[in-house]
């Protein structure tokens, strides 16, 4: 069934979770994002980026997508 969750977000802990919102999104507020974020078992960053508007095509949120992906996987990873 669509909408419903397997897991409870506090009993999610199966990996880390990078959320990377739009600081211009019009589209999604980021308090709605950090409402089930927040929830979240797992360790978790959030990073917003600057300038950016709900999808993050143009510059400079795209490199900042970038450059906040990266190091969140290598600080996995390492």
């Amino acid at each position: 069934m669509c909408g419903i969750p397997k897991i409870e977000p506090e009993e999610f802990s199966y990996c880390p979770v990078l959320l990377a919102h739009s600081e211009r999104d019009n589209w999604t507020d980021v308090k709605l994002s950090k409402l089930f974020f927040n929830r979240l078992k797992c360790n978790k960053s959030l990073k917003i980026l600057e300038n950016a508007g709900h999808f993050p095509i143009e510059q400079p949120g795209l490199k900042q997508l970038e450059e906040y992906a990266i190091k969140f996987i290598r600080e996995i990873v390492s």
